[in-house]
């Protein structure tokens, strides 16, 4: 969706919305706006503000999980989509990444896997 946007409506003319992983968070005003607009709606922008700020709270089964602390990817290498499907590097601030570690860790995790394309460029 976030390479081709409003291409999918062009193909696809029963298709009402149209938004990539980025915005997937605006998907109840996506759905008001397709509603009353009666066309197509098409959100494949990349807001960086907002990336982390809804995030769902943090909880966890077992002693394991997983803890987002990055998206996207600044390298843009020949073979890879990541950069223009995902954006630019952006990492979640450090004091955020712990206090969610932390959440995790009061119900019982021992093990934290941190993801994100590339977390060896993570910059919190």
């Amino acid at each position: 969706a976030s390479q081709e946007g409003e291409g999918i409506t062009e193909r696809a003319p029963f298709v009402d919305i149209v938004f990539g992983p980025q915005t997937l968070h605006r998907l109840p005003q996506l759905i008001d706006s397709a509603s009353a607009a009666g066309d197509p709606v098409v959100d494949v922008s990349f807001p960086e503000i907002e990336k982390f700020d809804r995030l769902p709270e943090p909880r966890a089964e077992g002693p394991t999980a997983f803890v987002s602390i990055m998206e996207g990817c600044s390298k843009y290498c020949s073979f890879c989509v990541v950069p223009y499907t995902r954006g630019e590097e952006i990492s979640r601030p450090f004091d955020d990444v712990i206090a969610e570690v932390a959440a995790l860790a009061g119900q019982g995790v021992r093990e934290v896997n941190l993801l994100g394309q590339n977390v060896n460029a993570y910059r919190g």
